[in-house]
């Protein structure tokens, strides 16, 4: 998870990272960068950080 974290901050310079949230069974990151924000859900952290690269790239790049 870290190392997604890295790649993410690494990809986008002066992001921030949403604090990572528990709803339900759910698991729910995101990040902003440069006034915009993408949020990504998972079954586990670890998938919801892998769909919030993927969201991420897609909206910022």
């Amino acid at each position: 998870m870290s190392e997604l974290r890295h790649d993410l901050a690494e990809t986008f310079p002066g992001t921030s990272f949403l604090p990572p949230t528990l709803m339900g069974e759910r698991c729910v990151v995101g990040i902003q960068w440069e006034g915009r924000t993408v949020l990504a859900e998972g079954g586990d952290f670890v998938q919801a950080y892998h769909r919030l690269w993927r969201r991420a790239v897609r909206r910022f790049l």
